[in-house]
């Protein structure tokens, strides 16, 4: 089946997870920094928040998710109540650097299965979940929804 762009947007925005920005800092608080005392100006879990935000909202690199932060800084700093700079691009690749995968990668998957059950994905295909979306999904904005604001794109 071939689908247009405008069919394909619906489709995305069906499956569109809600976050929130807060609750995924507070989530990445349990990971471990390996970074020594001197070399920690930002928190790790602002790093990995950021960073998980921008992979999100379809950034592939590092030095593309640090544009997409320029972009949404006023945003940003609102949601995660951040008053200082944002960090520079080797700031998060040394983060990165010294920081064990495993926990990194299992908090994001528990915060990922729980926005999927808080969005009904977890329910089979006869059950209201999977028909509010069906139905939400024809009248949805084409949108990263984000907490209870939107993503700005």
């Amino acid at each position: 089946m071939y689908l247009s762009i405008l069919e394909l947007g619906d489709k995305v925005a069906a499956e569109a997870l809600s976050i929130d920005p807060a609750s995924l800092y507070s989530a990445f608080e349990q990971v471990r920094d390996g970074r020594k005392r001197k070399g920690k100006r930002y928190p790790l879990p602002l790093l990995l928040t950021l960073l998980l935000l921008g992979k999100l909202a379809g950034e592939t690199t590092v030095n593309g998710i640090v544009d997409w932060i320029k972009e949404r800084q006023g945003w940003l700093r609102c949601q995660l109540n951040w008053p200082k700079r944002f960090p520079t691009n080797s700031t998060y690749s040394e983060a990165l650097a010294r920081c064990d995968a495993k926990p990194i990668v299992t908090v994001i998957a528990s915060v990922l299965l729980k926005a999927g059950t808080e969005t009904g994905r977890d329910a089979h295909p006869g059950g209201h979940g999977w028909q509010n979306r069906t139905r939400n999904a024809q009248t949805r904005e084409r949108r990263t929804a984000v907490g209870a604001s939107a993503l700005p794109l």
